[in-house]
């Protein structure tokens, strides 16, 4: 019977350890790399809202919000900036009149980027936002200062968006201060569907790693990592209890 019970306790020891090894880090969403940026020339890339050949290159991140709206995502970054593309699939876009977007321009349905460029998950990110129409806007969350009108947004943050036949497009560059090899905490929040399990706190950000140099003719041997949105599903829904913001009406 000691046998037994000895033999019994070791292989619950020997399940238990495991089990322990083999379970996802899912603790801390906010420290999940989920790939590498590419980093290529300026010149490579045009801010307008058409996708640049050079995006391919870039890391591509999915945002799943419901069967109507998602979006597909694209990376890059070059000395002192990040450049950002959404291809946005919302067949019910919602727009509001020009003094509207003026003090709230979250209002009609958008893309929004949110950078922790130390990835520290502390303090709180810069929020960049351009809506379907074109229009742009940012915060500086630390500082608590808005930027919500076209004439004081400055030459840094260039954007642009074009409407399709299934949604809309958008495109940013938005400042970065980076080398190779640094974490940048980001979240995406496409059409108020986010990847973030709380959009606001940084903590809850995944993170992507600067990568080196590539050239818009040069094959890429080893494809930048793809976000499953499956697994971001699965990450925040094990953290919170919450995937996704759903659209708002």
């Amino acid at each position: 019977m000691r046998f037994t019970k000895r033999a019994l306790s070791l292989s619950a020891a020997a399940f238990m350890l495991t089990a322990a090894l083999c379970q996802p880090t899912m603790a801390a969403p906010g420290k999940t790399n989920l790939g590498t940026v590419a980093k290529v020339s300026p010149s490579a890339v045009t801010v307008d809202g058409k996708k640049d050949a050079i995006y391919d290159k870039g890391l591509n991140v999915k945002v799943q919000g419901s069967d109507e709206v998602s979006a597909d995502t694209w990376f890059l970054w070059t000395d002192g900036y990040m450049y950002f593309y959404a291809d946005v699939t919302d067949p019910e876009l919602k727009d509001c009149d020009a003094e509207t977007k003026k003090t709230t321009p979250w209002t009609p349905d958008n893309v929004e980027l949110f950078i922790d460029d130390d990835n520290d998950g502390k303090d709180y990110a810069m929020q960049y936002r351009v809506d379907f129409t074109g229009y742009g806007s940012w915060k500086d969350r630390s500082a608590n200062k808005n930027y919500y009108t076209t004439d004081v947004i400055g030459d840094d943050f260039k954007y642009a968006a074009v409407k399709t036949d299934k949604g809309y497009t958008a495109e940013m560059r938005v400042p970065l201060n980076g080398k190779v090899g640094n974490e940048v905490g980001f979240n995406i929040q496409a059409s108020f569907n986010s990847i973030a399990s709380d959009p606001w706190k940084t903590s809850e950000y995944n993170y992507f790693v600067l990568g080196e140099p590539v050239k818009a003719d040069t094959p890429v041997t080893d494809a930048p990592k793809t976000a499953d949105p499956i697994s971001l599903v699965l990450l925040a829904a094990a953290a919170s209890g919450l995937v996704v913001f759903k659209k708002k009406h």
